[in-house]
C-alpha cells in the first residue's frame, strides 16, 4: 500500500515536472484527470489490503469498501475510466463500481427509473451555476487583480472584490461537479438506500453539499461541504493511517501537505492548503478556548441581531476561503505574492494574531481568592 502511494504519486509528479503545468500558465492536460486516477488506483490497493485482514480488525468505513478478491484487468480499467467520474470525480470505491456493473443498483420495477429526476435535477443546478459563472467572469475577471485600479483600492474594497471573485472560482467546480454527479446518478452508481419516507437516496457520491456550503458559518463546516469525496478519501486512506504519528494535528498537517502535492508542483497549491490548515487550526483553537465561556445571548425578539451575526460569520468564512484561493488560482509565486502584498497579507497575519490574542486573554495568570488561596480563573 505504501508502494502504491509512492508509485502513483511519483508518476504523476514526474508528469507535472515535465509538462506545461510547471510553465507560466495552467493548462488542462493528462495530469489533470490523472489526479483522479491516483486516488482510484491507490484506493484499490488499500481496499485489497484491508480485505486481507480479519473483519474485527477493520473500522466501519473499511468494511464498506474492503475486497477479498483481486479485480480482473477489465474490471480495473472499467473502474478507473468510468465515464461518470474519470475526469473530475466524484470518487467511488471499486467495490461500489463492481456492485453497479453486477446489477446491484438496478431498478426492480418497470417504467422510468427513480434516478432520472434526481439526475436531471443535478444537471439543472449545474447549468444554473454555469450561467452564474459566465456572469461572474464578466463582472470579476481575474486579470483585474493585477491592475493599478485594484492596487489603488482601499483594503475593504479589495476584500470585497476578492470575496466576489472567489465565488467565481468556486462556481466552476460547483457546476462541473453537479453535472458529473448527475451522470453518476443516472447510471445508479450513487444509490444509497431508502430514506424514512420510502424515497430512494442518490447521495453516496455527493461531491458538494450545496446548502451547507452556501450557508456555512465556520471554516471547518465549509471545508466539509466542499469536494466531499476527495476529503473523505484523504481521511480514510491517509489521515487515519497516520495514527502511528501519535498526534492528530500532525496527521492533519501531512494530509493537507499531500493534498497540495496531489494537485501539482505549483507553490500556490501549497500556500492555499497551508492557509486552510492555519485557518481551521485557528478556528478550532478559539472555539476550544471559548467552549466554557457563555456568549451573551441576544435579547428576546431581536432576531435582526441574530441574523446579522449569522451573516457576518458567513461572509467571514467566504472571504477567507476566497483569500486562500488566490494562490490556488494564480499558482505562480510572483503572481499571488503581488496580490497578497497589495492586501497586506491580511489572511496570513490575522490568524496567528487571533491565536495570540485569544491566548493572552483566556490564559491569564492565577489570581488570589478571598482566603488567599490562588486558583486559576475559570473560562
Amino acid at each position: 500500500m505504501v508502494a502504491a502511494f509512492f508509485i502513483n504519486t511519483g508518476y504523476f509528479l514526474i508528469g507535472c515536472a515535465t509538462s506545461s503545468k510547471t510553465g507560466d500558465q495552467y493548462r488542462i492536460e493528462w495530469t489533470t484527470s490523472h489526479c483522479v486516477l491516483i486516488l482510484k488506483l491507490t484506493g484499490v490497493v488499500a481496499d485489497l489490503y484491508d480485505g486481507s485482514k480479519p473483519l474485527d480488525k477493520l473500522g466501519a468505513d473499511q468494511k464498506e469498501t474492503a475486497i477479498q478478491k483481486k479485480p480482473t484487468l477489465l474490471q480495473l480499467i472499467g473502474h478507473c475510466y468510468f465515464f461518470g467520474g474519470f475526469l473530475i470525480g466524484p470518487q467511488c470505491s471499486i467495490k461500489r463500481y463492481l456492485t453497479l456493473v453486477e446489477g446491484g443498483f438496478s431498478s426492480k420495477g418497470n417504467g422510468v427509473p427513480d434516478s432520472l429526476l434526481a439526475g436531471l435535477t443535478k444537471l439543472g443546478v449545474g447549468l444554473v451555476y454555469i450561467g452564474n459563472l459566465l456572469l461572474l467572469n464578466f463582472l470579476v475577471p481575474t486579470d483585474y487583480l493585477f491592475t493599478k485600479e485594484f492596487h489603488d483600492l482601499l483594503l475593504p474594497l479589495k476584500c470585497l472584490y476578492v470575496l466576489v471573485w472567489g465565488r467565481f472560482v468556486l462556481t466552476r467546480y460547483i457546476s462541473c461537479w453537479h453535472i458529473s454527479e448527475g451522470i453518476c446518478i443516472l447510471t445508479g452508481l450513487t444509490y444509497n438506500g431508502i430514506d424514512k419516507n420510502g424515497k430512494s437516496q442518490w447521495d453516496s457520491s455527493q461531491n458538494i453539499k450545496l446548502y451547507e456550503f452556501e450557508t456555512s458559518y465556520t471554516l471547518y463546516n465549509l471545508t466539509k461541504a466542499f469536494n466531499v469525496q476527495t476529503s473523505t478519501w484523504m481521511v480514510k486512506y491517509l489521515m487515519k493511517r497516520l495514527r502511528f504519528l501519535g498526534n492528530k494535528e500532525l496527521s492533519k498537517f501531512f494530509t493537507f501537505a499531500y493534498l497540495a502535492l496531489w494537485h501539482g508542483l505549483y507553490s500556490g497549491y501549497f500556500n492555499t492548503f497551508f492557509l486552510e490548515f492555519l485557518m481551521i487550526a485557528t478556528e478550532t483553537y478559539v472555539i476550544d478556548r471559548l467552549k466554557h465561556k457563555k456568549v451573551p445571548p441576544f435579547p428576546k425578539g431581536k432576531l435582526n441581531g441574530v441574523w446579522l451575526w449569522f451573516l457576518f460569520r458567513v461572509i467571514y468564512c467566504q472571504f477567507f476561503w476566497s483569500y486562500a484561493l488566490i494562490s490556488f488560482e494564480l499558482l505562480q509565486f510572483q503572481n499571488y505574492w503581488e496580490v497578497y502584498s497589495s492586501m497586506y497579507f491580511i489572511g496570513h497575519l490575522c490568524h496567528p494574531l487571533v491565536i495570540l490574542i485569544t491566548y493572552l486573554i483566556f490564559k491569564r495568570p492565577p489570581r488570589k481568592s478571598e482566603n488567599g488561596i490562588q486558583k486559576e480563573k475559570e473560562l
